[in-house]
């Protein structure tokens, strides 16, 4: 079983940023990058993690014209069998969809590992909507674990994912979490709070804190989360 510790350290090292070294019982087996939509798979001798990249400033404006794509698209018109009721960022389901086939590629290939995914920011966005293709095409249930997941669809997006094995976190009062807003038709579900950092008026907005969204964070609450 993967700790939650090395959830964590797997979502910051894919930033492939100086801080991007926590320390991990994980071994990363493919990298794939695809207009600058990316994941990892990393692997312990009985587990398989597909890790969704988040906002990354070395991918230039692109990973932020999707983060601020919020008008929502009806899933149906994506993918056929899921309901039409289902709505989803599009932002989010371009740079999913940038990697969608190489994922499945991974996922049929796999024979003996227990498989789930994870993801910071929009990473953990990808993560959720992987979950859905997976269910609705496949009929795949993959477990879930996401770090500071903004709002990626409407409640009958959630509703279709729901399970005890997704587990979204949110650390003190990430800004990230509180957004898109739902008066523009976003759900906001019920995250499983942690602290990883001493909360604090830096980084504050009207709308959550900026600092508490810091992968870093995640990686540190994760060391003693119970």
């Amino acid at each position: 079983m993967i700790s939650l510790q090395d959830y964590a350290a797997a979502a910051v090292n894919i930033y492939e940023k100086d801080y991007a070294n926590a320390p991990t019982t994980l071994n990363v087996t493919l990298k794939i990058n695809v207009n600058n939509s990316c994941f990892w798979v990393y692997e312990s001798p009985t587990d398989k993690v597909i890790v969704f990249e988040g906002t990354n400033d070395k991918d230039g404006i692109k990973d932020w014209i999707n983060d601020f794509s919020i008008f929502k698209i009806q899933a149906k018109k994506i993918t056929p069998l899921m309901n039409k009721n289902i709505k989803i960022h599009s932002g989010f389901w371009i740079n999913y969809n940038n990697i969608r086939n190489r994922v499945h590629d991974v996922v049929h290939l796999n024979t003996q590992k227990q498989l789930s995914l994870c993801g910071h920011s929009m990473g953990a966005a990808d993560a959720l909507l992987c979950r859905a293709d997976l269910l609705d095409n496949f009929n795949i249930d993959l477990p879930v674990v996401a770090f500071g997941c903004p709002s990626t669809g409407n409640k009958a997006f959630y509703d279709y994912i729901e399970s005890a094995e997704v587990k979204l976190f949110k650390n003190n009062n990430d800004i990230v979490t509180n957004i898109p807003f739902q008066w523009l038709g976003y759900y906001h579900p019920e995250y499983i709070l942690v602290s990883g950092n001493k909360p604090s008026w830096n980084g504050w907005t009207p709308f959550g804190n900026i600092n508490d969204h810091s992968p870093l964070n995640y990686y540190s609450a994760m060391g003693s989360f119970c």
